[in-house]
Parts: structure tokens; C-alpha cells; sequence
């Protein structure tokens, strides 16, 4: 029987079949690839384009890469899926019974030669079932996957595997923290642009030689709940060219609450001085009240800075010196509170600081003001605000709602940064 939709041109084919390419299983595209062969042959690149494993399924994709090597030339974003929920309904098998350790997916990884985004959520060999489960005898085992996972990073900055990979996001917790040690082998990769940690802890950079200064192409980076220290930090921010984008937030246990001020963070992320432009730094602490001294001056660059609104103002007062501790190359500010409210009386307050210190000299180039609040009440306002002197300056008002997800539509890998549901109101 003749095929008619093979007699469409090539570009209105490749439509159809990307309009078909949607879902998460996409019944409808895999149907058409096994209509006839050539529709095989349409459909293929875009059918394993992008690949997600669940529990248990490596094995599968496995034995399909080993059965046709060529469709590992198609994969270009993978994600491996793998974690145990708190409900019991819904908690599978133990990792005895069932490989779903996601470190052991390395030698599927090396193959995949074009792949352009890894994003990996899973289980660490010495995680929650660690040694008085999985028992001595396999402490060898688990030494010898740690290794082949890293060994992929250190194949990639000799240029030999993984050449096209652009991002990755790694947490291999399930409500415990993990190892960042024995994988820090990711950041050397010298193509990787967009890195996403959560979880983990590292207490030395093993990379920090002169051989890995300046290696690698990686341009924004997010520490989600890390417990990294400040000399640390200045080891691994010794390896980006020029990174653009840094984030760092979450309850950290130990490093940040020991250090006597906020000033050691900063001079670890001056490592890159000469390339930053965005920061987004949680350094509100438990011990509130207590705050630190810093400066953002040694970030002369620096152009865009998301903080809390009690790092630089009281309640009705201005921090001392607070003015003092903004690059003046700064365009943009954001302040946000993820446990009460940004009133308007609020709002009018900081922004007459914020105009004192754009009038003065200390904030020329100021340009949007933003802030962020629990409520959902709080809309977008402007686009521009009249500020005193004459210039322009966009205010703007957001709810923050952003939880950190790292696989988008699963409800069991979100951390609540910030409150889910916004707090009542006091009763009169």
C-alpha cells in the first residue's frame, strides 16, 4: 500500500512529525515510526531525541544501544529519573533487588556522543543504604562505579567523550546529602555551560592545578543546598573561562555559620571578577539579627543582585553602610522576603534609600528595582517610576512562588526554598 505523507516535502514532513513529538509518551510518534521503514527512518532522530529513565529502565536502553549503536547518535537530552518518595505507596524495591543506582548508567553515558543536556536525579552508591546494608564486600563495587562515572569528565576534558554537552544537573540525594567529592570531575568538562548542584557536600577540590585554571566553558552555575566552603569555592571557581551567572542558596550547615563575616564568600566568587554579572546569594542565616559584613565592590562587573531585603535594611532602617557594599556598575536589584510580606509602606521606604543612593553617586546606573514577596496578592506594577532626580527607574512587584525543581512535574523532587502556600493573615 503507497505511503502518501511520504510524498510531502522533506520540511513539511519534519513538521508533522515534530508536532506528533509531544507528551511524555508520545504513543502517536512511535505509532507513525512503525508504520513502514522509511516513516522508520523519519522518525527516529526525533523519537529518541530526548530520553527519560525511570526505575529500572536503563537496562532497557541498554540492550537497545547495544543491539543498534547508531541511535545513540540521536540522544541529545537524557534524564535518569531515579529516587525513593517518602509514601510508602508509592516507595519501589530496595537497590538489592534492583539496580537503580543511577551511577551505574556510566557506560551508557560514554556512548552517547552528541548528547547536549544530562540531568541526573538519583541514588549514590553510598547513600541511604550504605555500608551496614550493601556490606563490605561490595564497598569494592561501589568504589570502582564512583570511578567510571568520573572517569566520563576526565575522558571529556582530553576530548575524547561527551564533546557536545552544554547541561547538567546532578543531586544524587534522597534527604541526605551527598558526595561532590568523588564527582567533582563535571566541572573540568570543557564544553559545559549550564552546571545545576543540589545536596551535596564537598570539603576539597581535587582539580585545583594549574593545568584545569581557565579550562572550561561553563558560564552559569547553581549551588542549590550545598555545603561548600569558601576556600573550596575559590578552587572551583579557579577552572571557568568567564563565568557570567552564579547562585548559591540553601541552608548550608556548617561552612557559612563558622565563617566570622559574609566577606570570605565574596572573595571566593572574585575568582571570576572579571566575567560576573549575576549573583544570587542566600546569605540570610539562621542567626538573625547577626549580620555580616561584606562588600559587592570587589565585583566591579557585576550588574544584576538578588539578596534578601534584610541583608542591606532593618525594619524601618538603613543597614550602615549598606551603599557602600554595591558595585556601581549594578543595573538591577532584586530583594525579596520568603517569610512575610513586602508592604507598600515598606516599598516607599527602601526605594527612597535606593533613589538617596542613585542620587549621591553611589548607584548611577541603577535601572529596575525589584521586589519579591509570599503573597499572591502582589502583581506586576510600572513599567517605570519617576524617581526624584528626574531619571527613570522601573519597579517592579513579583510573588515569589519558585520552589526548586529539578525534574520539572515530579512533586517528590521539589525542595520548598520558599513557602508553598503563602502565611494567613493575623486574625483581628
Amino acid at each position: 500500500m503507497e505511503c502518501h505523507l511520504l510524498k510531502l516535502p522533506t520540511k513539511a514532513m519534519a513538521l508533522i512529525i515534530e508536532h506528533l513529538d509531544t507528551g511524555p509518551s508520545r504513543r502517536d510518534l512511535f505509532n507513525l515510526a512503525l508504520a513502514c521503514r522509511a516513516l522508520y527512518d523519519y522518525t527516529r532522530p526525533i523519537a529518541y531525541r530526548d530520553v527519560t529513565l525511570r526505575l529500572g529502565q536503563a537496562r532497557f536502553l541498554d540492550n537497545l544501544l547495544q543491539q543498534r549503536p547508531e541511535i545513540a547518535n540521536h540522544i541529545q537530552t537524557l534524564t535518569i529519573h531515579y529516587h525513593t518518595p517518602n509514601e510508602p505507596a508509592t516507595r519501589p524495591v530496595l537497590p538489592l533487588t534492583l539496580p537503580i543506582y543511577a551511577e551505574s548508567c556510566s557506560r551508557m553515558i560514554r556512548t552517547l556522543r552528541d548528547l547536549r543536556s544530562l540531568t541526573i536525579k538519583g541514588y549514590e552508591w553510598e547513600g541511604e543504604y550504605r555500608l551496614q546494608t550493601i556490606g563490605l564486600e561490595r564497598l569494592t563495587e561501589f568504589w570502582f562505579k564512583t570511578r567510571l562515572f568520573r572517569s566520563i569528565f576526565d575522558e571529556a576534558f582530553l576530548g575524547h567523550v561527551m564533546q557536545n554537552l552544554e547541561l547538567c544537573k546532578l543531586d544524587f540525594s534522597d534527604d541526605i546529602s551527598w558526595s561532590l567529592h568523588d564527582r567533582s570531575a563535571v566541572f573540568i568538562h570543557p564544553t559545559l555551560k549550564h552546571l545545576t548542584i543540589r545536596g551535596a557536600t564537598m570539603a576539597d577540590f581535587p582539580y585545583f592545578a594549574p593545568k584545569y585554571a581557565r579550562a572550561s566553558a561553563l558560564e552559569h552555575l547553581e549551588l542549590l543546598f550545598c555545603d561548600i566552603g569558601p576556600l573550596t569555592l575559590a578552587k572551583v571557581l579557579t577552572v571557568p573561562k568567564a563565568l557570567r551567572s552564579f547562585t548559591m542558596k540553601g541552608h548550608r550547615s556548617n561552612w557559612a555559620q563558622a565563617s566570622p563575616s559574609w566577606q570570605v564568600y565574596i572573595d571566593a566568587i572574585a575568582m571570576q571578577q572579571d566575567s560576573l554579572w549575576k549573583l544570587d546569594i542566600d546569605f540570610f542565616l539562621p542567626d538573625r539579627g547577626q549580620h555580616k559584613v561584606f562588600s559587592l565592590r570587589y565585583l566591579p562587573l557585576l550588574r544584576e543582585v538578588r539578596m534578601r531585603r534584610q541583608v542591606f535594611f532593618y525594619r524601618w532602617t538603613a543597614r550602615p553602610a549598606a551603599a557602600q557594599m554595591l558595585p556601581s556598575e549594578l543595573r538591577r536589584i532584586t530583594l525579596y522576603d520568603d517569610k512575610e510580606e513586602i508592604r507598600r509602606q515598606s516599598e516607599t521606604f527602601y526605594l527612597n534609600h535606593l533613589r538617596n543612593w542613585r542620587a549621591q553617586g553611589s548607584l548611577p546606573k541603577l535601572e529596575s528595582v525589584c521586589f519579591e514577596s509570599v503573597l499572591s496578592t502582589c502583581r506586576p506594577r510600572g513599567p517605570w517610576y519617576l524617581d526624584r532626580m528626574g531619571g527613570q527607574v522601573a519597579i517592579w512587584r513579583a510573588e515569589i512562588v519558585k520552589q526548586e525543581t529539578l525534574i520539572p512535574g515530579c512533586r517528590f523532587c521539589v525542595h520548598c526554598y520558599v513557602p508553598r502556600v503563602p502565611p494567613k493573615p493575623p486574625t483581628p
